[in-house]
């Protein structure tokens, strides 16, 4: 009975992996239009407001204003690129490698790839930060455009199961772990990869155009 199991999950993820990659896989939105110039999208779970600059060469260059005391996302790495900010208004706090660091207008903070870390604002003021060149990947700003419509629809959409399955149908082109409160990430990506075929058949979509930037 166990092997009868375990053939059918293994034939399932298989056959489900098959079809969500490569026969019904999912569209991708046009970058040139989803991110124009000035358009904006809003997390009121992290305080973040991020505002498109420019698009180019498949970056996309930010405006991000962090409301008063706004809690940011969870920390987090990335695998693949390396984060910048400058400050332009305002004092940024952020958590890097385990260590709190403030950054004031004109100063630039380099977030290397691997490198745990979560920004936040501890003031009762505002803070802007821009992202110099060559900005950040597009497929990751979009996915986190994306979330942040996500989580803000329903508490509990920012919580496991939800947020996991949201996740899975992103893939790895969402180049974002958290470090705190969740799975290491080889587990993580494993779990993205073996949820996507579940996460479509429940309707979760990798592109929901109510979501986009506006």
């Amino acid at each position: 009975m166990g092997v009868i199991f375990m053939t059918v999950v293994v034939l399932y993820l298989t056959i489900g992996f098959i079809i969500h990659k490569f026969i019904f896989p999912e569209p991708e939105p046009d970058y040139a239009s989803y991110f124009g110039e000035g358009k904006q999208f809003y997390s009121k779970l992290e305080g973040f407001k991020q505002q498109v600059l420019n698009l180019q060469n498949d970056h996309v260059m930010l405006e991000i204003t962090l409301d008063p005391h706004a809690a940011g996302p969870p920390q987090h790495v990335h695998e693949t690129f390396d984060e910048k900010f400058t400050v332009v208004e305002g004092t940024l706090s952020i958590m890097l490698m385990g260590q709190k660091q403030r950054f004031t207008v004109g100063q630039t903070v380099t977030i290397p790839k691997g490198a745990a870390h979560k920004p936040f604002n501890e003031t009762d003021t505002k803070v802007v930060l821009r992202t110099p060149a060559p900005g950040l990947p597009q497929a990751f700003v979009f996915g986190l455009s994306q979330l942040y419509g996500y989580w803000d629809a329903a508490p509990a959409n920012s919580k496991p199961p939800k947020i996991l399955l949201a996740l899975s149908v992103l893939g790895d082109s969402f180049d974002s772990y958290p470090t705190e409160n969740a799975p290491p990430k080889p587990m993580l990506k494993l779990l993205k990869l073996v949820l996507a075929p579940t996460a479509r058949l429940l309707g979760y979509t990798k592109y929901n155009p109510q979501f986009a930037p506006r």
